[in-house]
């Protein structure tokens, strides 16, 4: 409160993902104020970027200022004390245009950089990657399993499928 920000903050709690939509497109920032580590990389940072809006993020030894860049489409904040967050918020109300570029700029990078078929193509080389170092792998789910061979071509080819006896 001795931010100056109480009466333009609204902390809401826990809503489902339909009110997390509609919330995000009514507010003018979105704040991610990790402090832990824990915090691996911020998915409500991209849910935000998505809707055009500014994320005020910590500098965390994570994943999490590499999703938000720090200037470009949004802020980063050392974290473990309110005020340089309060800051960063005072600074992207007074500077709207400022916000608005950070916010188009942010949906852009959702678009270009975290958009389904770039992540899968990720999670694909991954993959690639690690069966590389072997010549099979065993994928497990429960009672099920995937044997998968890896040629030196790097082709993967499921060799069987079944259930475990």
């Amino acid at each position: 409160r001795d931010t100056g920000l109480a009466s333009r903050t609204h902390f809401m709690g826990e809503v489902s993902e339909e009110e997390k939509i509609v919330l995000l497109y009514a507010s003018d920032v979105v704040v991610l104020p990790s402090t832990e580590s824990q915090e691996s990389f911020g998915l409500i940072q991209l849910e935000a970027m998505a809707c055009s809006r500014p994320v005020i993020s910590t500098r965390l030894p994570t994943g999490v200022p590499f999703v938000n860049l720090d200037g470009v489409t949004g802020l980063v904040v050392e974290p473990g004390s309110s005020y340089p967050i309060a800051g960063a918020l005072n600074r992207l109300f007074r500077d709207r245009s400022l916000a608005r570029r950070m916010g188009e700029a942010g949906q852009k990078r959702v678009i270009e950089h975290f958009n389904l078929q770039q992540m899968g193509q990720k999670v694909f080389r991954i993959y690639q990657e690690v069966l590389a170092r072997s010549e099979s792998a065993i994928i497990e789910d429960g009672e099920e399993f995937a044997k998968i061979g890896v040629s030196k071509g790097q082709n993967s080819e499921i060799e069987s499928v079944g259930k475990k006896k």
